[in-house]
């Protein structure tokens, strides 16, 4: 279209233009915190990323990855189409629709196959990062706080509301994360991150996840060795070290032997990826991967 053809019917409708229509975008990432569920091990950062194109039946979708701590990686793909954001599982074949920015105040959208639903009350425009994005408030499932839904990013929660506890969710997958309704954890969105370097946080985030991040490393650095043979050595005091299944399930018999470096004797295992759990007698705690393979 031409440029300043583009410009006069800015300026005529009295609305701002979305540049595009960039839902997903080759390494747009977002960032979750869970801080309640069915397992504890499991609380901490869990992310979304897009990995890429993927074509099927003839159209050309978004894969998207869905990591967490102590569960396998998740697909499922994604898409926009005008107005619209269309989901289906990786190898199945029902498609969804999860946004509808076409829909105004009154509107419901049912976006899954559980019924889950949300009402439209207000629509207009915010300026994110350069770029103008479509904003909608909506009720999930008729409960009384207003969520904040933006074209791009996805259901955040309220940015004019920073102490709203329904900063969550990103409904994407064809099930709802918020508020440990469904699955038992409680998501709050932390940071969106486009393939450019951008970022959008309603609450200021993103920083803090760089910084957690960092820290995660260094304590990774501090329990060693990984692959382990059974005997791990970790720099600070131990009070209690729990073992976990890659799944979640815990397993007994981890014996603690003090000293500098301290030494977590784990029990014969069969080989494969564990989760491990240390608190340091200073009351830190931090979880780590372990590969294990068993000595003959």
């Amino acid at each position: 279209m031409n440029p300043k053809l583009l410009l006069f019917l800015c300026c005529l409708t009295n609305q701002p233009y979305l540049y595009s229509q960039d839902w997903f975008q080759t390494g747009d990432s977002w960032t979750y915190d869970v801080t309640t569920g069915w397992e504890a091990s499991n609380y901490g950062l869990h992310g979304l990323k897009v990995l890429g194109d993927s074509l099927v039946e003839g159209e050309t979708w978004k894969k998207i990855r869905y990591r967490q701590i102590t569960q396998p990686d998740e697909y499922f793909l994604a898409k926009a189409s005008g107005n619209q954001v269309l989901a289906r599982q990786l190898y199945g074949m029902g498609v969804h629709r999860v946004y509808n920015f076409d829909a105004g105040p009154g509107d419901t959208i049912r976006y899954s196959n559980n019924q889950a639903y949300y009402r439209v009350v207000d629509t207009s425009t915010v300026l994110i990062a350069g770029k103008w994005r479509k904003q909608q408030i909506v009720h999930f499932n008729d409960e009384p706080e207003p969520f904040q839904l933006l074209q791009g990013i996805g259901m955040t929660g309220r940015s004019d509301l920073p102490l709203s506890p329904n900063t969550c969710s990103f409904l994407l997958p064809n099930f709802p994360f918020c508020t440990g309704v469904v699955d038992g954890y409680d998501f709050r969105f932390r940071c969106f991150e486009d393939s450019a370097g951008n970022r959008y946080s309603p609450q200021n985030s993103c920083l803090q996840i760089e910084e957690e991040e960092e820290e995660e490393k260094i304590r990774e650095a501090m329990v060693w060795p990984n692959p382990t043979t059974g005997v791990l050595q970790v720099r600070e005091e131990i009070e209690e070290v729990k073992l976990y299944q890659i799944n979640g399930t815990p397993l007994s018999g981890v014996q603690i032997i003090q000293g500098y470096p301290t030494r977590a004797i784990v029990p014969k295992l069969p080989l494969g990826m564990y989760l491990i759990e240390i608190r340091q007698t200073n009351g830190s705690v931090f979880r780590q991967r372990i590969l294990y393979f068993p000595t003959l």
